[in-house]
């Protein structure tokens, strides 16, 4: 299967870009996590600057070429790894910018949401925002479980985590509970979307 991972991150060199790079790694040692990842996509939001979201795609053809290739990406792929700083205690314009860009590419397949904070208490809103009001016309499937990476700068640094960093030992093994917990609901998803009682056509927005 192929998992895409979004850096939903403005800024250059963030930690959201960092973050997603150890997730893409630990995607690719494949074992111990239940399914086999044939292919992981990476999309920084820094670097793949999508224009501000005016409802102009279907005539405006330099919107076309930047959106195409993300879409493509997005359809190949079987699961999600959103990723989001969170400023002002909401997930990242860059990110909520690129689901209104979204047609069908996300339905009906399985998202991980991941929130990344320098604080030691944040990282909740952004979780709670996207899961509110960015499933109903793109019908992704977020699944129940969620990371937040919290102090962040000191995570995901070396191999393990040190005996005193408590919040680079929960991070690691909530990621890794929750990317086997995403290819699980992938392999079932993938089933249901073969299915003739999706009726893509009649009901491609949610109420």
């Amino acid at each position: 299967m192929n998992i895409s991972i979004i850096s939903g991150s403005q800024r250059a060199g963030s930690e959201s870009r960092r973050v997603a790079e150890y997730i893409r790694a630990e995607l690719g040692k494949k074992e111990g996590l239940g399914a086999e990842v044939s292919q992981v996509f990476l999309k920084d939001l820094y670097e793949t600057a999508l224009p501000f979201f005016d409802d102009t795609l279907e005539e405006n053809e330099a919107q076309q070429a930047l959106w195409k290739p993300v879409a493509e990406e997005l359809s190949q792929s079987d699961a999600f790894v959103f990723i989001t700083p969170e400023w002002n205690g909401m997930a990242s314009p860059a990110l909520k910018n690129l689901l209104l860009y979204v047609d069908m590419e996300l339905a009906h397949k399985p998202a991980l949401l991941v929130s990344v904070t320098s604080g030691m208490f944040n990282g909740a809103y952004p979780i709670a925002e996207l899961r509110a009001n960015s499933s109903k016309n793109t019908y992704v499937n977020y699944i129940p479980n969620h990371v937040i990476v919290r102090n962040a700068e000191k995570c995901f640094v070396g191999e393990a985590a040190a005996e005193d960093n408590k919040s680079d030992q929960v991070a690691r093994k909530r990621l890794n509970f929750s990317l086997r917990s995403l290819l699980l609901y992938a392999k079932a998803l993938g089933e249901m979307r073969k299915t003739s009682t999706i009726d893509w056509e009649e009901f491609a927005n949610g109420m």
